[in-house]
């Protein structure tokens, strides 16, 4: 699975970060928008920034436990 994200840097203060998710949530609740995904193969999902925050994390654990096992280097 591909997925996407809207991310912002580290120590964003959290009323700006509340702003950017309710403006995203808004956007992609927006019909036109989720048939221009649609139309590509796409399914848009909104996360809270708490949530994104716990998926990220599940990521980067799973993916380096992924990298240590298979003994990938980088070059």
């Amino acid at each position: 699975t591909a997925w996407n994200g809207l991310l912002a840097p580290a120590g964003t203060p959290e009323p700006v970060l509340l702003r950017l998710s309710t403006a995203l949530q808004k956007v992609l609740g927006r019909a036109d928008i989720q048939q221009k995904f649609a139309a590509q193969g796409f399914a848009s999902e909104w996360k809270t920034p708490a949530d994104t925050a716990r998926f990220l994390d599940t990521e980067v654990e799973k993916w380096a436990g992924v990298v240590k096992t298979s003994g990938a280097t980088v070059n």
